[in-house]
């Protein structure tokens, strides 16, 4: 069952865009159902970024790469 969110009268499924262990163990200790939709968007880095922007633009794409390949209104979580 994936857990829902309701924001401005919407409902909203929960989207992990992650593989990782630690992220979903974080989302299960909050007891969130959610679904896991792995983007296989390539990490590129911009050297002219600095860290944070980099990490920043590396989930941006990762995001939208998961929000391409969903439908829906939905929050999805994008780290790095």
């Amino acid at each position: 069952m994936i857990q829902v969110v309701i924001i401005d009268r919407r409902v909203m499924k929960i989207i992990l865009a992650s593989k990782s262990k630690r992220r979903k163990d974080l989302l299960n200790m909050m007891h969130l159902n959610y679904e896991v939709v792995e983007s296989q968007e390539e990490e590129v880095i911009d050297e002219s970024l600095t860290p944070l922007e980099s990490c920043t633009n590396i989930s941006m794409q990762k995001a939208l790469d998961v929000k391409s390949k969903t439908m829906g209104d939905r929050i999805i979580i994008a780290c790095d």
